[in-house]
């Protein structure tokens, strides 16, 4: 049997609620009042909303360290009456609650409204594309392959770990990308599976999401290769079977939008962050998450250390080791969304959907930030004083602003296909607070820790610290 309103009143003390209350006293009666949202959301009537309405606008606590913590738990109770109240009144109320926070709120207030948006219904599909027949590579010979594809081995180069060379009369590159030492293959087997996934519908993510052709022999889409002996390529790098994958794509796939000393003009590159933004959202709310648009980490030498392998959980906000450098290689261009080895399907839970969703409009944030320091990227890291590099001149604020606003607006229209609502987002006051960050290289010396040493042998600490800039020597 559910509790009346009455009962919930008087279980529920609303006078705890009041203003001046004193703070533990008043998390355990949003504790108490959350529990009651879950068990029981149709009994909550307008007494109990108004009150939870005064806590999140008052934000008389959001000075306290666990203040997140006790607003989440007021949001999260609206939130359970938003989605599962049987009164169209109370439903009502508690959306307006919820969005006036959401749009005048700030800090630990707008995080926990934010974040209890996940406690909402959503109909998110879980897509389920083959990833096996990964177990039995195909043997081929890299120059066969090239053939077969109309690539000549002599204009072949390497980018990073793939080795890339004009085909099909130039319409087409081939990509044949490889497999580290010591990595596990399966990733860039997975990577081609996702191609094969998403091309079987292509516009579902826009008309202008190109997605590569992946190459396969069978059933197999991993290839053990031969004959890869191209200038630049270290062997000793590679996977001992030199395993790989190979696939078809535009030129163009290539070709970064913040090329350090050669980035996209100004509009150009605003078009770009706009239509990624669109595709990553689409591709969200399909249930197909990018898990890295750009490589983040808190610290990048605890990667093998740590369970989270470093990597930026930005909830947690922190330290974010050497932005510039993780977004220099961007998975996003004028193809679109590329990299697919980090796409990952939807889980069914909502709040890895939003930790995602964040994570790529994070990237896609810091992405536009790096295009300015693209223009002079010598003015990097610290000068010969040791002092950080001021760049904050290279900044437009206004132009900033609007590839902000450009993100979050492309963003909402791929995931919701709507124009966003109005937010109340002041983008000159956050690209003026992202530039005074972004622009000067401060707070970002890397930590080695001794737990850290002792996990590297003897070249990988000597190779540690000469890729920092240190000679023998010192």
């Amino acid at each position: 049997m559910h509790p009346s309103s009455p009962v919930i009143e008087r279980d529920l003390a609303l006078e705890d609620l009041v203003p001046g209350r004193e703070y533990v006293a008043l998390f355990m009666a949003l504790g108490r009042l959350l529990y009651l949202a879950e068990e029981a959301p149709e009994v909550f009537g307008r007494p109990v909303l108004d009150a939870l309405d005064g806590v999140l606008s008052r934000a008389e606590h959001a000075d306290k360290k666990t203040a997140y913590f006790l607003y989440r738990k007021a949001a999260g109770a609206l939130a359970m009456v938003l989605a599962h109240s049987p009164n169209p009144a109370a439903r009502e109320s508690a959306l307006s609650v919820l969005s006036r926070a959401l749009c005048q709120s700030s800090g630990p207030v707008h995080r926990a409204v934010a974040e209890s948006l996940s406690r909402l219904p959503l109909s998110i599909p879980t897509p389920k594309p083959d990833l096996g027949a990964t177990s039995r590579p195909a043997r081929t010979d890299l120059c066969a392959l090239m053939a077969l594809a109309g690539a000549e081995p002599s204009k072949a180069r390497v980018l990073g770990r793939s080795v890339v060379a004009p085909a099909l009369s130039g319409s087409r590159v081939l990509v044949v990308k490889l497999a580290r030492a010591g990595e596990d293959p399966g990733g860039l087997a997975a990577e081609t599976a996702w191609m094969d996934f998403l091309r079987q519908d292509p516009g579902a993510y826009g008309e202008d999401f190109y997605v590569p052709r992946s190459l396969s022999r069978g059933e197999s889409r991993l290839f053990s290769f031969s004959g890869l002996s191209v200038p630049g390529l270290d062997p000793d790098a590679l996977h001992p079977d030199r395993l790989g994958v190979a696939f078809l794509a535009r030129p163009e796939y290539f070709r970064y939008p913040n090329e350090p000393g050669n980035p996209l003009p100004a509009e150009d590159f605003l078009a770009v962050l706009a239509k990624n933004a669109r595709i990553l959202g689409a591709m969200s709310a399909a249930g197909v998450l990018h898990t890295a648009p750009i490589p983040l980490f808190h610290n990048r030498v605890q990667q093998r250390r740590r369970d989270d392998r470093g990597l930026y959980h930005w909830p947690r906000s922190g330290r974010l080791d050497q932005w510039l450098a993780s977004c220099f290689h961007p998975n996003v261009g004028d193809t679109g969304p590329r990299d697919f080895e980090h796409l990952v399907p939807y889980s069914g839970f909502l709040r890895d959907l939003y930790l995602h969703m964040g994570t790529q409009v994070l990237s896609l944030a810091l992405v536009a930030g790096s295009w300015f320091r693209a223009a002079d990227p010598g003015r990097a890291g610290l000068d010969e004083a040791g002092n950080p590099v001021d760049a904050r001149d290279l900044f437009d604020e206004a132009l900033f602003a609007r590839m902000l606003q450009e993100i979050l607006a492309g963003f909402c229209l791929g995931f919701s296909g709507k124009k966003p609502p109005e937010l109340g987002v002041d983008y000159h006051s956050l690209a003026r607070a992202m530039i005074g960050k972004m622009g000067v290289d401060a707070d970002m010396e890397e930590m080695l820790r001794v737990h850290d040493q002792r996990h590297m042998s003897r070249q990988e600490f000597d190779e540690f610290l000469s890729s920092r800039g240190w000679s023998k020597e010192r």
